[in-house]
């Protein structure tokens, strides 16, 4: 954080306290984080990570709410489908062979080829035409190569990065608690629980954190609740520990 924008923040607060701000940035947005636009909010990306900011309740309650809402707009961010790319270690660990012995992500490719075969018979000026169901084929054979190389080569990006291959809890942690509950849940209950809790601690770096500045998620309106919500609005996930930002 440069000279120009700590001074911003302190004339915004009218404060003078620039050496909490430029010693101990986390317990300084900890402090005034309701107090702040959103304009100089952001200058805290550079000086804390998502992983830090994790010790702000608000925060983690817009992580949440986030989360809710991709949910409500259907999207696939934490579905098993979409996770495995994120996370093919612990998908691995959680998300069990079929019956045939087939890798756990053989399923999803296939269903990707599939999906593409059934978008051309849909949707093609061809569809009573003989050769459709050829073509349909090799795309379906296409779809399913390249979605079993992205996962390829997104399971190599993670180890690389990190010699286990997880984001941050897995399913070999348990020592603090956290995850006993996942044995209570489906391989892919646990899996899909994983990548949420891994989001809210803040170590998915490959999703967009800056929610953490957005307040239009400090509530979120919920027509139909699940267990789950219950389940982390009465956890650990939202007690106020001032002490874990100094």
């Amino acid at each position: 954080m440069n000279t120009d924008q700590i001074d911003n923040i302190l004339r915004w607060l009218g404060s003078d306290d620039k050496q909490t701000l430029k010693l101990n940035p986390l317990l300084f947005l900890h402090k005034n984080i309701f107090f702040l636009p959103p304009n100089l909010l952001n200058y805290f990306h550079s000086v804390t990570t998502p992983k830090q900011r994790t010790n702000i309740p608000i925060i983690k309650k817009r992580r949440l709410n986030w989360a809710k809402s991709q949910q409500q707009q259907s999207k696939d961010t934490f579905t098993t489908q979409a996770g495995r790319f994120r996370d093919p270690s612990n998908f691995e660990e959680t998300v069990q062979r079929d019956s045939l012995g087939n890798h756990p992500s053989f399923k999803y490719a296939h269903d990707a080829g599939l999906n593409e075969s059934q978008w051309l018979s849909n949707n093609s000026m061809m569809s009573k035409h003989a050769k459709l169901g050829k073509l349909a084929g090799l795309l379906s054979e296409y779809e399913s190569e390249r979605d079993s190389r992205s996962y390829t080569q997104s399971k190599i990006a993670a180890l690389r990065k990190n010699n286990s291959g997880s984001l941050g809890r897995s399913v070999f942690d348990g020592d603090d608690g956290h995850v006993d509950h996942l044995g209570e849940l489906t391989g892919k209950e646990s899996f899909e629980r994983l990548l949420l809790e891994n989001w809210i601690d803040g170590v998915d770096d490959l999703l967009d954190y800056s929610v953490d500045f957005d307040d239009s998620y400090d509530s979120l309106s919920l027509n139909n609740p699940t267990e789950l919500d219950e389940d982390l609005q009465q956890s650990k996930y939202f007690d106020d520990s001032d002490s874990d930002c100094n």
